[in-house]
């Protein structure tokens, strides 16, 4: 058994200072542990430098380090603390700024490494901070899983994710053209997630290297709390799949990601044609094709 693991934690932030003050009091009270060599990497995503000095001031009860990327885009910011992380890393987990860590993270980071060895990749459960904002972009299931190839979007979470440092030298960093700060507002992990399984059947990973264990887990504390917040989110996240769509399937001519869109497709047309349901989703996705095809 692994006596030490060494975790770079990546926070991507862009103009969110208020959020930056919550996380570091959350780390700050956290009980840390000796079996983790654990350092906080934040990388400033914003066009000044207010937050670095804002930084200076605060105390994340770990080491830290403040990195700054000037290209806008969460996937720029979180391959920029990535690729710092690869130099002295075991594992490289990535955070957002508007988390909130329990008290006992470090107690279940380490319990989670060592129960999914193997793992190229886990992913969190993440709960709602703040009962008075809306039930969106948590994941709540109670039950372990492994990734079977079919839930292409959201099966495990870009906000608490852990992921061996072997992952990014075999099949490389975040798509710079999906997530936020992109047209393509979302699928950034998805994306990596399904490298991974890609890779992972040509034998290069084990079997059970893409795993879900909700024993690990952060709370989002994202203050969307009207309706409208919450379907322009759905919005971003469904021109990121279209983006996903358009690279797997006339880029990369994946035949399996093809076969699962078009599933996906059949089963929304009966419910427009026959339930007399719409389908706005696929336009978003169209959209989200496009401005991939479109980007640099």
């Amino acid at each position: 058994m692994k006596s030490e693991f060494k975790i770079c934690c990546i926070v991507p932030t862009l103009n969110r200072p208020a959020d930056v003050i919550r996380l570091a009091e959350s780390f700050y009270a956290a009980e840390k542990i000796n079996d983790i060599k654990f350092e906080l990497v934040l990388v400033d995503n914003s066009a000044d430098s207010n937050l670095e000095t804002l930084f200076s001031t605060l105390d994340f009860g770990v080491t830290v380090k403040y990195l700054k990327e000037t290209t806008k885009g969460l996937s720029h910011a979180r391959n920029c603390g990535v690729k710092y992380g690869l130099l002295d890393s075991d594992y490289i987990c990535t955070i957002d700024d508007d988390i909130i860590v329990p008290i006992d993270f470090f107690i279940r980071l380490k319990n989670t490494l060592t129960k999914n060895s193997t793992a190229m990749i886990i992913g969190g459960r993440v709960e709602l901070f703040n009962p008075l904002d809306l039930p969106i972009t948590i994941k709540t299931d109670m039950n372990w899983s492994s990734f079977d190839g079919i839930n292409l979007f959201g099966y495990l979470f870009g906000c608490c994710l852990i992921i061996k440092k072997s992952v990014f030298n075999e099949i490389g960093l975040f798509d710079i053209n999906l997530g936020a700060g992109t047209k393509n507002g979302g699928s950034e992990d998805s994306d990596l997630i399904y490298r991974i399984w890609q890779e992972q059947k040509q034998s290069s990973f084990e079997n059970s290297s893409i795993v879900y264990d909700p024993q690990y887990f952060v709370y989002h504390n994202h203050g969307r709390r009207e309706l409208i917040y919450a379907q322009k989110l759905n919005a971003n996240y469904q021109k990121g799949q279209g983006g996903f769509f358009y690279k797997h399937i006339f880029i990369l001519k994946d035949k399996y990601v093809m076969k699962l869109a078009w599933w996906e497709l059949q089963k929304d047309l009966k419910k427009l044609f026959v339930e007399r349901k719409a389908i706005s989703k696929w336009y978003n996705r169209l959209l989200g094709a496009i401005y991939y095809r479109q980007a640099p």
